[in-house]
């Protein structure tokens, strides 16, 4: 490294993004906690805000945001929500937004219950069962899926769910 070059140091907006009513939103202070600690480790400024759950809280962390000229925000999505909220965010600022779903997040019955008002009972227990941790693999060290371990990602079109078996989560 050259002597007279500061390393840059990229400063990241973070929060966790939900709609209040549905199931897992009470889990966004916490994921959002974790969102941020795992920025820090890796060598970014962390601003926070509280969690966004309406226009007036998205359009003000906005603000916060552009008034430190971060140069990303991550948001932790911990479940469903109106796509308003990043619409009012990006209006008040235009940095690169990032989305951070949570594994097993519950967003509707499984392709397996499509046509029932209940969903499978792995994708209810993994939500429920949130630690506060992003695993890279289930506990079988089979790759993660969001409606249990090594269902096809076919299984789940339509439903809402994300395939995570290409990602590797550290």
């Amino acid at each position: 490294m050259l002597p007279h070059v500061k390393p840059l140091t990229p400063r990241v907006g973070v929060s966790a993004v939900s709609s209040p009513l549905e199931v897992g939103a009470e889990r966004a202070p916490q994921a959002a906690q974790d969102l941020a600690a795992l920025l820090r480790a890796a060598g970014c400024e962390v601003v926070a805000q509280p969690p966004l759950g309406s226009a007036d809280q998205a359009r003000a962390a906005g603000r916060a945001w552009a008034e430190a000229h971060v140069d990303a925000i991550a948001l932790a999505a911990v479940s469903w929500f109106e796509d308003y909220l990043g619409l009012e965010l990006l209006e008040e600022c235009g940095a690169p937004l990032l989305l951070w779903p949570l594994p097993g997040m519950e967003t509707g019955p499984c392709a397996e219950h499509s046509n029932s008002p209940v969903s499978c009972g792995t994708c209810t227990d993994r939500t429920r069962a949130y630690s506060g941790r992003w695993p890279a693999a289930t506990s079988e060290g089979k790759p993660w899926h969001s409606c249990g371990p090594r269902r096809s990602t076919a299984a789940c079109a339509g439903s809402g769910s994300v395939s995570l078996d290409s990602i590797s989560v550290g």
